[in-house]
């Protein structure tokens, strides 16, 4: 049996508490590597967290993240992103619902058991993140005028705090509200995954066209409606007819059952594709004149300035501490 190849890799920009050791990009690629987390990496996996990667231009530069956050490839070899993008061998498109594999599964057979779901409490919130698209306020606020919502999370909780178990709290509901921080084409996260694993009917806000992944007659889609109090008069409709409410329940959540498989796959040809090229062939975004120019401009703001994402979780830590 042929031995390995040893590869170098390391992270940087990520949350605290990252364990590079039990990234899923580690154990994807210790599938065809032996893989050294190093200071002196090959290959460098960087997300929105910070801007610590920036002066790093001597490894194969790998962007990661499902945010609403469009890369940036004259920092990157190589990006995946929520953008519905095309650019050469350069970008695969990574929604972060693929982070979701147990609630994947279970969204994918919800619709096989529905018998009495129809008869349970009325609709579920859990948002932690007050900064949001006003939207998700909106709709929370009109559903609510026809019957209160239980918000779970830590923004306008009134079940006496925040929820341990959010797949639990939701499946006592008929509906979830699950709506995006913001709205864009591809930015789809795990909120919709987990309102379908729970085995309720999302109401949905956010990627308009989350259609070519998930049922849309499996859902409410907030995007489908001119106002937050059209959707609500929907859910009111949908909440006072258990035929209707079933019907839709017995729709399969996905448009193809075996998306989550098949586009890990895909992923893992994409990432194995970069490594399998020498070192000097896999640079991609430019390291000389202008690019270095780019770089050395980004370092001048990175001295002046905190980067957004560090100032917000500070923010947030601080305002959870004090609940």
């Amino acid at each position: 049996m042929e031995e390995k190849r040893t590869i170098k890799i390391n992270f940087k920009d990520y949350f605290k508490g990252f364990d590079p050791k039990n990234s899923w990009v580690t154990k994807l690629l210790e599938k065809h590597y032996r893989v050294e987390i190093s200071d002196k990496p090959d290959y460098l996996f960087f997300t929105v967290f910070s801007d610590e990667n920036i002066a790093d231009t001597d490894c194969v530069k790998i962007f990661i993240s499902g945010e609403n956050y469009v890369p940036d490839f004259n920092l990157c070899d190589y990006a995946l992103s929520s953008e519905r993008i095309e650019y050469g061998d350069r970008h695969f498109y990574y929604p972060y619902l693929l982070t979701a594999k147990e609630a994947m599964a279970k969204a994918r057979v919800k619709h096989l058991d529905t018998e009495g779901k129809e008869k349970r409490k009325f609709c579920s919130f859990v948002v932690s993140n007050d900064r949001a698209d006003k939207m998700r306020t909106q709709l929370y606020e009109a559903i609510s005028a026809y019957k209160p919502i239980d918000s779970g999370g830590r923004y306008l909780n009134n079940v006496g705090g925040p929820v341990a178990d959010k797949e639990a709290f939701e499946s006592e509901h008929k509906f979830s509200l699950c709506s995006e921080n913001s709205a864009h084409p591809g930015y789809i996260t795990e909120k919709i995954v987990q309102a379908f694993a729970a085995g309720t009917i999302p109401i949905y806000w956010g990627a308009p066209d989350v259609g070519e992944i998930f049922n849309k007659k499996a859902m409410v889609f907030a995007g489908d409606y001119n106002s937050p109090e059209e959707v609500a008069r929907r859910v009111a409709e949908i909440d006072a007819d258990d035929e209707l409410y079933l019907s839709m329940l017995r729709e399969p959540a996905l448009v193809n059952e075996n998306y989550y498989e098949e586009r890990w796959n895909e992923l893992e040809r994409f990432l194995v594709s970069i490594i399998e090229q020498p070192k000097e062939k896999a640079y991609r975004f430019n390291r000389a004149f202008w690019g270095k120019l780019y770089t050395e401009k980004l370092l001048s703001w990175k001295d002046a300035y905190e980067h957004p994402g560090k100032r917000f979780f500070k923010v947030m830590a601080k305002k959870f501490k004090r609940k």
